[in-house]
């Protein structure tokens, strides 16, 4: 998730972990439906929404 957040493409992304490219958009599709967003900027502001609330130690 910290690649994709950064705005690596799935390709750089699976050089980088040594996996194949479909595998990185099955992991991302999967990523989106269990957080029931429709598309990559809305998981970027869960995520980071996310991380803010667990520096400011609220639990969701």
């Amino acid at each position: 998730m910290a690649l994709v957040l950064a705005g690596q493409p799935s390709k750089n992304i699976a050089a980088d972990l040594g996996i194949s490219q479909r595998t990185v958009e099955n992991h991302r599709a999967s990523i989106m439906a269990k957080t029931d967003t429709k598309s990559l900027p809305a998981s970027a502001r869960m995520a980071l929404a996310a991380v803010d609330a667990d520096a400011d130690g609220i639990r969701r």
